[in-house]
């Protein structure tokens, strides 16, 4: 009864036994079926775990990756785009870039400003007015500031051959002779009009003195002439 018994286990549990067994003692038979028994209970619990990561569907769960294991580059990590030469793209939402403000021109040469003709015209007293009106050219300098000389006008039956000068005089002679002068000669004693300024750079436009020694002329005017240069 117990040899049936326990073939019928083994034949249960997968375990044909060798020959040797079969027509061993009863002990030997015992401790075979004890081995099977552990390897079955071994087969079971793997089964059991293998159960656990298939999902109900019927795909296999892939397990994870040992800690420290790189991931493949195409699965984790996007492909360098390859970079191009030229202004970064502005982010969304900035102001366009304008473009750099053209510098602004500068400012002619003090030098050509005073190389500039001069004009004068107007003045309430004749004789003066026929003398020193006319066009006025750089010619030399006096005292740190520029001479202008009339240009002569050829006039027919005149034998008046008189230069005439604007010049600065500084105040190495006194107070009341610092300013700019209308005079046939640098420092000469015939004047014909006088300005008291002592910063203008070239002759003031307005508020001489015609005669010199006379109220402000309202009328007589020294102005820039135009650029014959060009």
């Amino acid at each position: 009864m117990l040899w049936n018994f326990l073939g019928a286990l083994a034949r249960r549990l997968g375990w044909a036994p060798s020959a040797d067994v079969v027509h061993g003692s009863e002990d030997q038979l015992e401790q075979h079926c004890a081995r099977s028994r552990s390897r079955s209970r071994s087969r079971e619990k793997q089964e059991r775990a293998d159960e656990d990561t298939t999902p109900k569907d019927g795909r296999t769960t892939p397990r994870p990756l040992a800690e420290g294991r790189p991931k493949a580059a195409a699965e984790d990590e996007e492909a360098p785009k390859p970079s191009f030469q030229g202004s970064p793209a502005a982010a969304p939402g900035a102001p366009a870039p304008t473009a750099p403000a053209a510098p602004a021109a500068a400012a002619p040469p003090m030098s050509d400003a005073l190389d500039v003709p001069l004009v004068v015209s107007g003045g309430q007293n004749q004789t003066i007015r026929e003398i020193v009106r006319g066009t006025y050219f750089r010619s030399g300098s006096n005292h740190g500031k520029p001479v202008y000389k009339k240009k002569r006008e050829v006039i027919e039956d005149d034998d008046d051959d008189l230069d005439v000068l604007i010049y600065f005089w500084d105040e190495r002679d006194g107070d009341e002779n610092c300013g700019w002068w209308f005079s046939p000669s640098i420092g000469g004693d015939m004047v014909w009009a006088y300005h008291p300024s002592r910063k203008a750079l070239t002759p003031p436009p307005a508020a001489w003195n015609v005669p010199h020694d006379m109220p402000i002329d309202v009328t007589f005017s020294v102005t820039p002439a135009a650029d014959t240069r060009a």
